[in-house]
């Protein structure tokens, strides 16, 4: 599973920023090797993960591109790959290339079993970490299934309880008369439409809220209009233009 042969390429030793970073080399070379050992190999993670996410992140701006303009793209530097991407996978192939890197940098002071063994430990890491990240992702996807869910089940009582309140002005009832459904608040519907009803109109409005749910998340306007003599109740969303006639 793991390259028995490393790489070593002609590449100056690894150099410390800082000060403090200098000194803590200094104190590491003075370590036992066990110690010292384990010492490299947080650091080597460190910097590994960082770099590997940088090579990452390039990665998904590449796929991004494709997709958004799949022949633009294909001129790219290698763009000819698939748009099939494993994060995972992308993510540890990266480490093994850094690792290889980092450890020519640093001439090579692992053993084979050393190096072996860190990269092992470090796809333990990222298997957990990938992991968590999934169950997390799960998580917050079926909170957000429950709160649509829960804010449609609201919805549907609030008319079935109040079904004859105004879809308008949701303040006042709405009455129904042999001619006509009104309310206090001005909103007259003449009911000589066939199976024009309280009940029909309240069964419109959940309908055509449940609609507007499946691509917006915004609140809605229900609004009266006239045209050509006629009363027309809609859904309108100024935020994402969606438009339905409820009667």
């Amino acid at each position: 599973m793991f390259p028995n042969d490393r790489p070593t390429f002609p590449q100056p030793p690894l150099q410390l920023g800082s000060s403090s970073e200098r000194n803590d080399s200094s104190i590491r070379s003075n370590l036992p090797r066990e110690a010292s050992i384990k010492v490299r190999k947080t650091e080597y993670k460190q910097v590994l993960k960082a770099r590997a996410m940088e090579n990452l992140k390039d990665k998904r701006k590449l796929l991004r591109d494709q997709v958004r303009d799949p022949f633009a793209a294909h001129h790219q530097v290698g763009s000819s790959s698939s748009l099939e991407f494993n994060p995972y996978d992308e993510y540890m192939n990266a480490c093994r290339l850094e690792l290889e890197r980092l450890m020519a940098e640093d001439k090579g002071s692992m053993t084979d079993d050393e190096y072996n063994e860190l990269l092992w430990e470090l796809q333990q890491e990222i298997e957990n970490e990938f992991q968590e990240e999934d169950e997390e992702q799960l998580r917050e996807y079926e909170e957000q299934q429950r709160l649509e869910a829960q804010d449609m089940d609201e919805l549907i009582n609030f008319y079935e309880k109040s079904v004859f309140l105004c879809p308008v002005c949701k303040k006042n009832n709405l009455h129904e008369t042999k001619h006509s459904l009104c309310c206090k608040c001005g909103l007259r519907i003449p009911t000589s439409l066939n199976g024009l009803s309280v009940k029909f109109v309240s069964q419109q409005v959940i309908d055509c809220y449940g609609e507007h749910k499946l691509q917006c998340n915004k609140e809605p306007k229900v609004l009266a209009e006239q045209r050509a003599g006629m009363t027309f109740v809609t859904l309108r969303c100024d935020h994402c233009d969606f438009l339905e006639i409820i009667v």
